[in-house]
């Protein structure tokens, strides 16, 4: 439920845990009379619990457009060298109700639910077409991110004539200027193909927890001089610092990727500490849900001598473990963030 962020369906569990517990603390209870409480009223007045949904969401974006309006919540930070960290509280809230919206309206279509896949297919036409306006624009804007991707949002049309300027878009980006795993050609089969693109968003993922690790450590540092509370951070480790705002799997995640060797020293740690963990963590995400990518389950099945869930994930180790070879062969002095 976690990972397709079935976050409702969680909650009805943990409900359900308490209520079956023998023995439950105080805070077990009001937890458990609120979700009976909520539940109840949603159940004798649905359609008066959707105009209070539709009100509070409303109420909430207005105010968090006004603060972000207002710079009431902006913060300029600069390192000693310049770089800047300048954040906004107020659009780092709305961005991550964004994301969170973003995330249920993936899982209800995934689920079928009336209308979803349709306002899906708008949401990600209208996101692509604002991105390849914007590119061409503020190309700037979009090259920390893009430099290290493999893939960006773009549009097709079943006439390859008629499509996005996706290749001066690229270039005005720097799409995939510091990926490792651009250009790996040698995809014999699908799932070679399949797992390549494991491997190069494996290493996206590497790459961003680490520049954003980085990014974490240095905006500690500028609070530990010139924060607003300066006292409150300065035996802060990085750790507590990032566990304010992070699930503790994905602390260590980014603790453990950002302690990797700069690529590339030492490339058999790269792989038994960054890459072989989330190759292994795909394929459990992949026995748990098909559906996060079909076509490379299709291709894992095929084949009597990978009839079982072992010689499958064997069989995907092995595939990503040549990928990962090819990008060392190909990439020797290719810098990671």
């Amino acid at each position: 439920m976690f990972q397709k962020h079935d976050f409702i369906g969680l909650d009805h569990l943990h409900c359900e845990q308490i209520r079956a517990a023998t023995i439950r603390t105080s805070a077990q209870e009001q937890r458990l009379a609120k979700h009976d409480k909520e539940v109840e009223e949603m159940r004798s007045d649905p359609r008066g619990t959707l105009h209070a949904a539709h009100e509070a969401i409303d109420h909430g974006t207005t105010l968090l457009l006004r603060l972000i309006e207002s710079g009431l919540l902006h913060q300029e930070l600069h390192s000693t060298d310049g770089e800047d960290f300048s954040s906004d509280e107020a659009f780092d809230c709305l961005a991550s109700r964004i994301d969170y919206l973003t995330r249920q309206l993936v899982r209800l279509a995934e689920k079928k639910t009336p209308h979803a896949c349709m306002h899906l297919w708008c949401q990600a036409k209208t996101l692509a077409e604002a991105f390849g306006r914007l590119a061409l624009i503020h190309p700037q804007e979009f090259r920390s991110v893009a430099e290290s991707s493999l893939t960006m949002p773009s549009l097709r049309a079943c006439n390859p004539k008629f499509s996005a300027d996706s290749s001066a878009i690229a270039a005005a980006v720097h799409l995939a200027k510091k990926h490792p795993a651009p250009d790996i050609s040698d995809n014999r089969s699908r799932v070679g193909a399949a797992c390549h693109l494991v491997i190069a968003r494996i290493f996206e993922r590497i790459m961003d927890e680490r520049r954003h690790c980085e990014w974490q450590r240095n905006t500690l540092e500028i609070m530990r001089r010139n924060g607003e509370n300066p006292e409150k951070y300065q035996n802060m480790s990085l750790r507590d610092f990032l566990s304010r705002c992070r699930q503790p799997h994905h602390v260590d995640l980014m603790l453990t990727c950002a302690e990797l060797p700069e690529w590339p020293n030492d490339t058999s740690k790269w792989w038994t500490e960054g890459v072989l963990p989330l190759v292994r963590k795909e394929f459990e995400l992949l026995i748990e849900d098909p559906t996060l990518n079909p076509a490379l389950w299709q291709e894992l099945k095929k084949g009597g001598e990978r009839e079982s869930v072992k010689d499958m994930r064997r069989y995907m180790e092995k595939l990503c473990r040549n990928k990962f070879i090819q990008v060392v062969k190909t990439c020797p002095q290719m810098p990671l963030p």
